[in-house]
């Protein structure tokens, strides 16, 4: 059977994501001091005191318990589709895969739908449509990568040649052929027939 190649690198690169994901929803902390020093060192001038406030709420956002939630059932998508690649179930590990998929849109509608909330925090109308422009932009690259990841594993997953049920005799099949036949001799040279 051929390895599925494609699903080994998509899947490496769903595992990267994965982990910056994990990172973003576990391990991140937000700090004021650290942002503002930031902007200091890019001679940023006249900055809006809210953008503080934007990305603290985005920070809240992103650490929330249903986004750590959704990146836990990610993870653990990704991980059973490896552990079914390395048994060699390589039909299960693409269903799987797709799941995770499919997982990854309902997690980037999450954040989309969720970033109009969070960009509320603006009062300036042209920061507010600014930020859900990017917003959107940032869902618009999100789900051509979805498609273009569902596309390669759906056009592989097709293409894959029927598996053909083994006809060849192996030696177990010889030896309880053999075993019949001396049966069927030993009954008939045992067989008692009547004499008329």
């Amino acid at each position: 059977m051929k390895k599925p190649i494609h699903l080994y690198i998509l899947v490496t690169l769903s595992v990267i994501q994965s982990l910056l994901r994990g990172y973003s929803a576990f391990f991140a902390k937000y700090d004021e001091e650290s942002a503002r020093q930031m902007f200091q060192n890019l001679n940023v001038t006249g900055l809006d005191e809210t953008i503080f406030d934007y990305l603290k709420e985005s920070f809240l956002f992103q650490t929330n318990i249903i986004n750590k939630g959704l990146v836990v059932v990610l993870l653990f998508a990704v991980i059973a589709t490896i552990v079914l690649l390395f048994l060699k179930r390589n039909e299960q590990a693409s269903y799987t895969y797709l799941g995770y998929l499919f997982g990854t849109l309902v997690f980037s509608t999450y954040a989309f739908i969720s970033s109009k909330g969070v960009a509320q925090v603006y009062t300036d109308a042209v920061m507010r449509q600014g930020v859900e422009s990017q917003a959107m932009l940032g869902y618009i690259f999100e789900v051509v990568l979805f498609s273009i990841y569902f596309g390669i594993t759906i056009f592989f997953h097709l293409r894959k040649p029927k598996e053909k049920p083994n006809t060849a005799v192996n030696s177990t099949d010889i030896s309880f052929k053999k075993a019949q036949s001396k049966d069927y001799d030993y009954e008939l040279t045992n067989s008692h027939v009547p004499s008329y």
